[in-house]
């Protein structure tokens, strides 16, 4: 702190340079504002990146079943080829297969289900019946709940068509 002489009428005092108890208040007031809006963005970042990190599981969960699904082709798309070789669950029984166990979904998603569809495609879809013959149509799902303590649920789901 550097010491300044002032000379006044009624004699010289010293004044020490600094800041005044007002301005050390107003510096701190804006500080702590500053400081709760920051502690109120934490949470709200927090929630979108769990959304964004649950998104991201659903969407390799999808992708690496489309991926063992094609790896089977067409012909491997019964229950018996699928649940022998470890892609499906062995309930239920009949289509939409489920793979929530197989692939320990539940470790990484919030109360998951999942399914699997092998449908014939529509004509929209493939509009060339001979081609559409042996063509079939691969839609694999997983739903979750966003949070463990509430209700709203998520969903991802990817279709491929897999040719004979």
């Amino acid at each position: 702190m550097t010491m300044v002489r002032v000379a006044s009428r009624y004699g010289a005092r010293t004044r020490c340079a600094g800041f005044t108890l007002v301005e050390v208040m107003i510096a701190l007031m804006v500080f702590a504002f500053l400081s709760l809006v920051f502690a109120t963005s934490l949470p709200v970042s927090r929630k979108a990146s769990r959304m964004n990190s649950q998104y991201t599981q659903a969407a390799n969960l999808c992708q690496h079943k489309i991926d063992q699904l094609r790896a089977r082709g067409y012909g491997g798309l019964t229950y018996t080829e699928l649940k022998n070789t470890g892609v499906i669950d062995s309930t239920p029984t009949s289509a939409p297969y489920s793979f929530t166990g197989v692939d320990g979904v539940r470790s990484i998603l919030d109360s998951p289900t999942t399914e699997i569809r092998v449908d014939t495609p529509t004509t929209t879809e493939v509009p060339i019946s001979n081609v559409r013959s042996v063509t079939k149509k691969v839609t694999v799902t997983v739903r979750w709940k966003k949070t463990s303590f509430g209700s709203e649920v998520s969903e991802m789901s990817l279709t491929a068509l897999i040719t004979q």
